[in-house]
């Protein structure tokens, strides 16, 4: 798996996981109180900065997953084969950890692609919602939706391509 594909993973779950508290939060208190009285702006601005941090935590965490099942594979190997581990070996599969080629670009760009028609989509309702003079709550939350969309659907583009193979 490379580095790319690592963080189009950690890119859907952190997008899918982290937002969901906050919606789940802010609009069960939309539920319950006026919008105007809802303080969501400091909730919002903080999610997305632990949606971007989980992000980057979460690939981290599984580049050293990896590499660690780098190390313990090749140690099962060579235990199978009755000989030590080959330390050439074990450093050439470490150096295509953050290997990024061809295709990966190519993959990122559909991943981009997919994000910005579905961001274009999704700007729409916002928009209708500014010009009918709706609540800024609601115009706000349609706004993050539309971004959580495109982010979610660019990542789950780009690990299907992974695992499906790039067609022209």
């Amino acid at each position: 798996m490379s580095t790319e594909e690592r963080a189009a993973w950690a890119s859907a779950v952190a997008t899918l996981v982290v937002p969901a508290f906050y919606f789940t939060r802010v609009l069960g208190d939309a539920r319950n109180y006026p919008v105007a009285e809802i303080d969501y702006q400091g909730l919002l601005i903080w999610n997305v900065g632990i949606t971007i941090g989980a992000t980057i935590a979460l690939t981290i965490l599984l580049t050293i997953a990896h590499a660690i099942g780098i190390h313990v594979s090749a140690e099962v190997a060579a235990a199978k084969a009755g000989r030590p581990a080959d330390p050439d070996e074990v450093e050439r599969e470490m150096k295509s950890l953050d290997r990024t080629d061809a295709r990966d670009k190519a993959i990122s760009r559909r991943g981009e692609v997919v994000s910005g028609i579905v961001l274009g989509i999704g700007a729409v309702l916002p928009l209708v919602l500014a010009m009918t003079e709706r609540e800024q709550f609601w115009i706000a939350q349609s706004l993050y939706a539309a971004f959580i969309l495109a982010a979610l659907t660019g990542a789950i583009a780009k690990i299907v391509v992974y695992r499906t193979g790039l067609s022209s």
